[in-house]
């Protein structure tokens, strides 16, 4: 039984082949403030942590991290394609990285922060009549989407995006069937951040 405690704390360890893929049902949900979370560790500085997207509008946003060991979010919701690079930080290294993306000002900032470091603002050029919806979100994609040969190697874990938490719902038992894990087989892993507790 997966008790309250630590729903965010439930990770992955990823192999190249794998994924979880999480399918938005019911009505399509089209955000504008999104509020994402995720935690990884990797010694190998490339890969897709996390993706979205949606067939319908074509729109999309994925993390992930550059052969350069940097974070790079690539989206488009519809106002041209946009690509921002959180600078000055390697994620290679084998460290563990908590990282939060947010957007405000109706959608036209992006807040990205990452471990306890001040946060960082990307504002966009949007023109009025354009809009900033990510509309009819379809997927989540975790480790890599359908198209990559290859995926994200490491840990990933406290993936969140506004009220979903889709590792907690892969790992329950009994869980639900619209997300589900493709390629090798996933085993649950915190990700080398135990839970805290005093010696």
């Amino acid at each position: 039984f997966k008790g309250p405690i630590c729903a965010d704390e439930i990770g992955v360890s990823m192999k190249s082949s794998s994924m979880v893929k999480y399918h938005f049902e019911g009505s399509f949900r089209s955000t504008i403030a999104e509020h994402i979370r995720v935690g990884f560790i990797t010694p190998n500085p490339k890969g897709f942590l996390l993706g979205f997207s949606s067939m319908i509008s074509g729109e999309f946003m994925t993390i992930m991290v550059s052969n350069s060991g940097h974070l790079r979010v690539v989206f488009d919701f519809g106002f041209e394609r946009q690509e921002v690079i959180y600078p000055d930080k390697h994620f290679g290294l084998g460290q563990y990285h908590d990282v939060t993306l947010s957007r405000k000002n109706s959608g036209s900032v992006l807040v990205i922060q990452v471990d306890n470091y001040e946060p960082k603002e990307f504002q966009f050029n949007i023109k009025a009549s354009a809009d900033a919806q990510f509309n009819n979100i379809q997927y989540m994609y975790i480790g890599k989407n359908e198209s990559m040969t290859e995926g994200f190697v490491g840990c990933i874990s406290r993936v969140e995006f506004d009220d979903i938490y889709p590792l907690k719902l892969l790992f329950q038992q009994e869980g639900p069937g619209n997300v589900e894990s493709l390629g090798t087989p996933l085993t649950e892993d915190y990700c080398g951040v135990e839970p805290f507790t005093h010696p």
